[in-house]
């Protein structure tokens, strides 16, 4: 039996205005991506919007997974380019192959944006992808003028080393578990004890293929919950409608025999694309 968890009140009025806005700029966010990579990322999240909105205002919309599948192409574009010293390069977009020519800002070659396109690579079953992003080295991403927190590196190196079937996979992830310790300098608190711990945690079963993962997961989506239910301006930013790490993390769990045992708004349903 799965449990269910139902998303917090949102403003469905406001989702389906953002919701068309969305739609109608889609086609050009995409002209606009591959007349420049660095747009890539741009597209990305629009695309993660518009899925997100559609959840809320029109959840049996074909076009959630059609977006979300884009969001992550998009971003395993961006990675290809980054990392190609030799241009052009030729990635998969919107249903037709693309040419990109030109450099990505480094600022925009960084964890998050690589955790997204890990993720949705994944939910989307793009082995090509996932391929191609544990190619990217990690200096790149610690290098990058956009920060974040030493866990969040060790939890990309973990998910490397699984996807390679190395032994350090669950010593990572130890690894970043005992990073988010709140005084850590560059933890923030709320965020990494909602959203962070409970993501590595739900992966740690996952690989190890932990009987417990089904707890684990509905734990971590009723903490994503009350996270973006707290305030007043978080309940209704899109970011919070879904949850796209918790996501991947049940993709792997399900891939590894293991029940998910939840039923949830915040969990994207691939089998609907």
């Amino acid at each position: 039996m799965s449990t269910a968890v139902k998303r917090h009140k949102v403003d469905v009025g406001y989702c389906t205005w953002q919701l068309d806005d969305h739609r109608k700029a889609l086609v050009e966010d995409v002209a606009d991506a591959c007349a420049d990579p660095n747009n890539l990322s741009i597209l990305a999240s629009n695309a993660m919007a518009l899925a997100s909105y559609a959840s809320v205002a029109d959840p049996c919309a074909v076009d959630i997974n059609s977006s979300l599948r884009i969001a992550g192409q998009a971003l395993a574009a961006h990675f290809k380019v980054a990392v190609h010293s030799s241009l052009p390069v030729e990635c998969e977009l919107a249903g037709k192959n693309t040419r990109f020519e030109g450099v990505v800002d480094e600022s925009k070659v960084e964890a998050t944006k690589w955790l997204n396109a890990y993720w949705l690579s994944l939910i989307f079953a793009d082995t090509v992808a996932i391929e191609q992003l544990c190619q990217v080295p990690m200096s790149m991403l610690r290098n990058s003028t956009t920060k974040h927190p030493e866990h969040r590196y060790l939890l990309i190196e973990s998910l490397i080393s699984f996807w390679h079937e190395y032994d350090e996979t669950g010593s990572l992830l130890l690894q970043a578990m005992r990073a988010t310790d709140p005084e850590q300098g560059d933890v923030k608190k709320s965020w990494v004890l909602h959203i962070d711990v409970p993501l590595i945690h739900a992966v740690t079963h996952a690989v190890s293929e932990d009987g417990r993962f089904s707890n684990t997961l509905k734990e971590g989506v009723k903490k994503h919950k009350k996270y973006w239910s707290a305030t007043t301006s978080r309940k209704d930013d899109w970011e919070g409608f879904l949850s796209i790490g918790l996501s991947g993390a049940a993709k792997l769990a399900f891939e590894s025999g293991l029940n998910v045992g939840i039923v949830s708004d915040y969990l994207i349903n691939d089998k609907s694309s």
